[in-house]
């Protein structure tokens, strides 16, 4: 629920950073995040709701998360942009690393 709420804190904190700047935000999620969210709920039935499969998928999510938000760092942006994807990098750093924790002390599916 945490990783939840901080995605959809985040994705409200750009949309907001966007209309400040005099841009005009998308309101809705992409078709892939769609997709990929009705994708990991149907594994998760699939799978009984098994915890490692889940942990896989949002680990793999949190990577690309990572890596989008370093690579947006390497930009050249304004402050309080900056500052706003510091924050989000270092909490989806902090998040990723619980996520792993998860994971190690999950047993091995194979």
């Amino acid at each position: 629920m945490t990783y939840s709420h901080f995605f959809g804190d985040a994705a409200r904190d750009l949309q907001r950073t966007v209309v400040a700047l005099g841009g005009t935000p998308r309101e809705r999620g992409s078709f892939d995040t769609t997709l990929h969210c009705t994708w990991m709920h149907l594994r998760a039935v699939a799978l009984g709701r098994d915890e490692a499969a889940i942990l896989d998928d949002v680990q793999r999510d949190e990577t690309e998360a990572e890596q989008l938000l370093a690579d947006a760092l390497r930009m050249s942006l304004p402050i309080e942009v900056r500052g706003l994807l510091e924050r989000q990098h270092e909490w989806v750093r902090r998040h990723h690393d619980t996520v792993q924790s998860l994971r190690t002390r999950r047993p091995s599916r194979h």
